[in-house]
């Protein structure tokens, strides 16, 4: 792994020149986006956040870890669940990175949940976010497109990427509550893979193999900026990527979920070659795992 990262080191300072996304340099925080149980002791490394609407503010460094850590009272009542989000943000606690179809990009991070005995499922892993300005009025009128969920579950350890615009893949049940495992996200524009854009995921160094993305589809809303832009499938423009805590609670316990995610990088990968290079790393770790 330390061989990886040193190599993947050296590219991003040559590729984080020739993409916007290179501008990435922290995170902006969301709490309580999901906010059932409006009670809890939430803290986001160590800084509590105890309200809807809190200044979250940001954390600088992709580098630097990100730790939810959220406590439930016995009989603490609500509904389904908390969601909180660490948003990628070229101007960390101001604003969220707004993806565009051509950045190619590979997203890595390692992640941990830990729960006590009896808990509820906890959710972590990468979320995508798109939001409309617009409603979009039919056939199913939305507010938001491309919301999509690379995501690892305490309870039964299930790994599987599903939502929005990204191509279904499971790894199966093979997380282990109170371990660390390293989640991987390949992002490939329009015409660098294939004619389409094209993503592959990555769980402890296993990959999924690429698969292409068909949103060619995506209506353009009159009236709505943030509207996908039509053309070959890929990730819409001004799509959000963040690291994500989703909670539910069992109400017989003090139930808590502690959600840390660290040495995690991003690597701008221009154009074609960029892809090559990543691509051979990454299966070159396949290979000694």
């Amino acid at each position: 792994m330390t061989k990886l990262v040193a190599s993947l080191a050296v590219f991003t300072l040559a590729g984080s020149a020739m993409a916007a996304i290179g501008d990435v340099s922290g995170y902006t925080l969301q709490v309580r986006n999901f906010n059932d149980f409006p009670s809890t002791n939430l803290t986001i490394n160590g800084l509590p956040f105890p309200t809807p609407g809190a200044a979250a503010g940001g954390v600088g460094g992709v580098g630097t870890s990100v730790n939810f850590v959220e406590q439930f009272a016995v009989g603490a009542s609500g509904n389904f669940a908390n969601r909180h989000a660490a948003w990628l943000s070229a101007n960390p606690g101001v604003d969220r990175y707004d993806i565009q179809r051509n950045d190619s990009f590979y997203f890595q991070t390692n992640i941990r949940i830990n729960v006590p005995a009896g808990s509820s499922p906890k959710e972590g892993g990468l979320q995508f976010f798109h939001q409309r300005n617009v409603i979009d009025p039919g056939p199913t009128a939305v507010t938001f497109t491309d919301e999509g969920f690379f995501n690892v579950r305490s309870s039964d350890g299930e790994v599987a990427i599903f939502g929005g615009a990204l191509p279904f893949h499971s790894f199966g049940n093979v997380y282990v509550a109170g371990t660390t495992a390293t989640i991987g996200f390949a992002y490939y524009a329009p015409g660098v893979a294939g004619p389409n854009g094209a993503v592959e995921y990555f769980y402890n160094g296993v990959g999924s193999g690429i698969k292409f993305m068909d949103n060619s589809g995506d209506r353009v809303i009159a009236g709505d900026v943030n509207s996908p832009t039509y053309g070959f499938g890929g990730i819409s423009n001004f799509a959000n990527l963040g690291l994500r805590a989703q909670n539910t609670r069992n109400p017989f316990i003090a139930d808590s979920s502690d959600i840390l995610y660290n040495q995690s990088f991003l690597i701008p990968t221009p154009g074609a070659g960029a892809v090559l290079v990543l691509g051979g790393l990454i299966a070159g770790r396949r290979r000694r795992a």
